[in-house]
C-alpha cells in the first residue's frame, strides 16, 4: 500500500525540523563535523529523506542563513 503524500504543513514542518537539526550539529561540531549523516541522525531521520528535502548539504547549510531558526 502506497504511502501518502505529505501535505504541505506537514512538509514545512520537516524542513524546519531538518533545519533545527542542522543549525544543533553545527554549533556542537563545527564545519568539519557538520554531515549530512550527522543531520539526519540529530532530525530521526534517514539521509535519503534529508536529501528528499534538500538537493545537497550546501543547500541546507545556505536556508539557515536566509532564514532563522
Amino acid at each position: 500500500m502506497a504511502r501518502t503524500a505529505a501535505t504541505p504543513e506537514q512538509r514545512a514542518q520537516i524542513r524546519d525540523q531538518i533545519r533545527q537539526a542542522a543549525a544543533e550539529v553545527y554549533e556542537e561540531k563545527g564545519v568539519a563535523g557538520t554531515s549530512a549523516r550527522a543531520i539526519a541522525l540529530k532530525a530521526g531521520m534517514s539521509v535519503g529523506t534529508l536529501y528528499g528535502y534538500y538537493a545537497n548539504l550546501p543547500d541546507l547549510m545556505r536556508s539557515l542563513w536566509a532564514e532563522p531558526v
